[in-house]
């Protein structure tokens, strides 16, 4: 009886230990660690558990921004010994979890050293899930890509049932187009770790290549990682493609990816200077929109505050670049049909649960005043008001702003009071960017003296003095102005275009009221920012498919015949989905090939009008993503002056083939032994 209570203790010890790595709780089960890892009571999945628990803390403290992360490592690294000395059973997905964590924490030595050992295990430690993620860690780490897809091609010549592993080939034909594929060996994120890798080093095509090949196996499983990396490193025209296409295929993509596409497509636009290009955006953001919430997926406040700026943006300002005033009836139509959509959308999404912030109708304000459109601010304030929200400081500064912009000095000083008389009310005081802000304003409108005697009679000393000096700077400066639009579409046309978002988001509506799942099957969702390019006929495009990638003599009655097709979550036959991503696929290897001269062309541009390049990493992204948004609008104009001539690219059925067939050749790597 006695020698069954130190089994019992044990037996305690352990259920206490697994309560506490379920919970998370690290720094618990790990001072109960050290009873157990000697014993025979820790199985396979306590270990996967251990490492789970060890990643997941990280990535909490991150995003916390907690302390603690020394402790961490100390605590990975006893693990790790452990582990190399094998006294915890082996886990593969305990493999891949301790190199997550070397590449998240940036311990590159530590988890190449780590890989490095697990790599010469059996299959108890490692799997293609774990290459998969070592290949990510290794690209981190600076490997070069040959590098890279050798790991690649270990992991399929260790793990893969098909022989020398050629079912990965772009090449290779799926025996059945209407059925689901399920290959032994085959991993989302072997197929994740090589696709990143093949980004960051610039090889574009075998990337495409690579997402090709998942497209055609899983047509309707896209993970969503992999779609990530396309959006952080392909030109904006490509990665709203990739969106599209994820979308498209029943992926539910990530809140902050939606937010990114939008960002992007926001940062695209030129604010009250182009009506008919920031139309064909605006329109894109919201078919952006469809597709994310077709897929089941909620959109946020965030989504809602993008959106409105992108359609504010539609409008051109009140004033032309002389400081003009534009005809009030010349786009007095537009701005109340913008109007109508941005009090849908909010409609929209406080039906569905979102209510709008404080920060939306803040950013309505501001933009509303720069475009010089009173209306709108109006709108704002009366949106703000009835979704029960109070103003806040920078509530105060946008409608200074807007003051300024419209040139109103009894908006400013109406403002200015009742500002005042809040913060007084509630014991607030104002700071020197209220003040500044003021000034600003002031200036704008042209009451300088207004915002002298206010100044003199309510400022602290040391804000008084710092707001002269912001006024000094300012006196001399130029009055901005927003130039109206040059290259848009008549007042009609845009008109026509404004009624067509207005449609749109009569169907997001009608969509979201549903609360099912799209059918973009019978509903196409548009893939493209805009639909200038002509397409290549289709009966070219389908012998090609067949041609090269067809199963003309598999089993062509099933892969015809519509009801024995199965259909994927946004109601595609799988047959017909994997052709239409066959085709997507197709103009995105097109679009990419001219890339790098349409980039280089831009930067030349800017260096014969005498900018700069950048010498900082952080100033080179943001320098190459407004070249890319300049870029951008001038394929844009280029597009739309060709469509009007008729000039846009006629296709040769010949060339159009050699084209395709050369960019779908890839370099398939030989599967090799790594030393």
């Amino acid at each position: 009886m006695l020698e069954l209570l130190p089994v019992a203790r044990d037996l305690g010890t352990l259920l206490l230990f697994r309560s506490e790595v379920a919970s998370g709780h690290v720094d618990r089960f790990m001072d109960l660690y050290p009873q157990l890892v000697n014993s025979s009571l820790l199985e396979a999945e306590d270990t996967y558990d251990i490492a789970r628990s060890l990643h997941n803390q990280y990535r909490n403290q991150i995003a916390m921004k907690t302390t603690g992360q020394e402790t961490l490592l100390n605590q990975v690294l006893t693990f790790v010994q452990d582990y190399k000395r094998k006294k915890l059973p082996p886990h593969p997905m305990a493999s891949l979890h301790i190199i997550s964590y070397f590449k998240k924490s940036c311990q590159y030595d530590l988890g190449v050293d780590f890989w490095t050992w697990t790599i010469r295990q059996d299959e108890s430690y490692v799997n293609t899930q774990t290459y998969g993620a070592a290949i990510e860690l290794l690209t981190a780490y600076g490997k070069p890509l040959d590098y890279l897809e050798q790991v690649y091609a270990h992991a399929l010549m260790r793990f893969s049932e098909a022989p020398n592993g050629s079912y990965i080939s772009s090449k290779a034909i799926v025996a059945e187009r209407a059925r689901s594929t399920a290959i032994a060996g085959r991993s989302m994120l072997l197929q994740q770790g090589i696709t990143k890798a093949r980004l960051i080093h610039g090889n574009w095509q075998s990337a495409y290549l690579a997402l090709d090949t998942v497209l055609r196996y899983y047509p309707a499983q896209l993970p969503s990682r992999i779609i990530d990396n396309f959006m952080h490193e392909r030109p904006l025209l490509e990665s709203y493609k990739v969106f599209c296409l994820a979308c498209r295929s029943g992926c539910t993509v990530k809140p902050k990816t939606f937010t990114y596409i939008l960002d992007e497509i926001a940062k695209a636009q030129t604010l009250g200077e182009n009506t008919a290009y920031n139309l064909d955006l605006a329109k894109a953001m919201l078919n952006a929109l469809q597709a994310y919430t077709g897929t089941g997926a909620t959109a946020n406040f965030v989504h809602l505050n993008v959106l409105i700026r992108g359609l504010l943006t539609i409008l051109p300002a009140a004033r032309d670049e002389m400081g003009s005033k534009a005809q009030p009836a010349e786009d007095e139509e537009l701005c109340e049909r913008t109007s109508n959509a941005i009090k849908k959308l909010l409609r929209i999404f406080t039906l569905s649960g979102v209510a709008p912030a404080v920060a939306t109708f803040n950013a309505m304000i501001f933009l509303s005043g720069s475009l010089g459109r009173r209306a709108l601010v109006h709108v704002a304030m009366a949106g703000l008001e009835e979704a029960g929200l109070e103003p806040n400081r920078i509530t105060y500064r946008s409608l200074l702003s807007a003051a300024g912009h419209l040139e109103d000095v009894n908006f400013l000083k109406e403002t200015w009071k009742t500002y005042n008389g809040v913060a007084s009310k509630l014991g607030i005081e104002l700071r020197l960017g209220d003040w500044i802000a003021f000034a600003r304003a002031g200036k704008n409108a042209h009451a300088e003296a207004y915002v002298f005697e206010e100044l003199e009679s309510s400022a602290e000393p040391d804000v008084e003095k710092n707001v002269k000096l912001e006024v000094a700077r300012l006196k001399d400066a130029p009055k901005s102005q927003r130039r109206r639009s040059k290259n848009g579409k008549n007042n009609d046309e845009s008109i026509r275009h404004i009624n067509e978002i207005l449609a749109q988001l009569v169907q997001i509506s009608e969509q979201l009221k549903s609360s099912k799942l799209q059918n973009f099957y019978q509903t196409p969702i548009r893939m493209s920012l805009w639909q200038l390019p002509r397409a290549p006929p289709e009966e070219w495009q389908k012998k090609l498919y067949d041609d090269t990638l067809g199963n003309r003599k598999l089993n062509p009655e099933q892969d015809e015949d519509p009801e024995l097709a199965l259909v994927g979550r946004t109601g595609f036959p799988l047959n017909e989905l994997r052709y239409q991503n066959w085709k997507t696929m197709n103009e995105l290897l097109s679009e990419a090939e001219v890339d790098p001269q349409r980039h280089h062309q831009t930067i030349e541009n800017a260096l014969l009008q005498g900018n700069q390049l950048p010498r900082s990493a952080l100033k080179e992204k943001v320098y190459h993503s407004q070249t890319e948004a300049q870029g951008l609008l001038k394929l844009w104009e280029s597009q739309s002056r060709d469509a009007e001539r008729g000039t846009l690219e006629q296709h040769d059925e010949a060339a159009w083939r050699r084209k395709i067939l050369k960019l779908r050749q890839s370099d398939d790597q030989d599967l090799v032994d790594l030393p």
